[in-house]
């Protein structure tokens, strides 16, 4: 007598167990109870390292969260405020797709450390993992700090982007990012192939003393092997 019905019901029933778990999920993540449910009991059971404060909507849908913190190994991230609308149909494409991410009130808390950090190889553009092709539409971020050792090393009012990963080709629409120290914008494409082919303009702004502004813009194009850089000055006070 040939095994092999025995053999398919063998493989069936954990294939079975699973698809009814991937169910019983994606119904709870498509309900506004659901998903509370859902991040609820990941902070319960994250022994720590996960905390979200209040949340609202769905998590293949419009979210809201309040008061997230993540907690890892040499420091935690903390976000007052974050706001997902995305489109969780698309990855049966392959596809991540973000019509929407706001983030406000960030903090990026790093402890210091003495010791020696680990050597680690080169690693070359195509050797990135890059599994799902990604489309960001709307993000922005605000109020961004970044502690060491309980000081602030780095802060920066306003960061903005829309871009789009696909087949290793990085398109920006826009990248914009705005703090006390002066503004930075970019657009254009690169490849993340190991000639790094790339057509970037960047614009850049620095506030000086009496109001003065400087500023300029840097354009990039070429490879690797031949990049090409220009530069003009753009402002009160252009720097070439």
């Amino acid at each position: 007598m040939s095994r092999f019905p025995h053999i398919a019901r063998v493989l069936l029933v954990p294939l079975a167990v699973l698809a009814v778990v991937a169910a019983a999920l994606a119904t709870l993540a498509g309900t506004e109870r659901g998903t509370a449910f859902l991040l609820d009991s990941a902070s319960r059971f994250s022994g720590g390292v996960l905390h979200v404060g209040r949340a609202r909507g769905r998590l293949l849908g419009e979210l809201r969260l309040a008061d997230l913190q993540l907690v890892f190994a040499g420091g935690e991230l903390t976000v007052g405020s974050l706001v997902l609308d995305w489109h969780p149909a698309a990855l049966v494409r392959g596809t991540v797709v973000i019509d929407t991410l706001h983030l406000d009130a960030v903090s990026l808390r790093l402890d210091g450390s003495d010791g020696e950090e680990p050597e680690s190889g080169a690693l070359r553009p195509e050797e990135l993992p890059l599994p799902v092709d990604v489309t960001l539409r709307d993000v922005q971020v605000t109020g961004i700090e970044i502690l060491v050792d309980g000081e602030n090393t780095a802060g920066v009012d306003r960061l903005v982007l829309s871009a789009a990963l696909v087949d290793r080709e990085l398109s920006i629409e826009r990248f914009a990012i705005h703090s006390e120290l002066g503004s930075l914008s970019a657009a254009g494409d690169i490849a993340a192939t190991d000639r790094l082919p790339m057509a970037l303009a960047l614009q850049w702004q620095a506030p000086l003393a009496d109001g003065v502004i400087a500023g300029g813009e840097l354009v990039l194009r070429g490879d690797a092997d031949r990049l090409e850089v220009g530069h003009s000055g753009r402002g009160a006070l252009p720097v070439d």
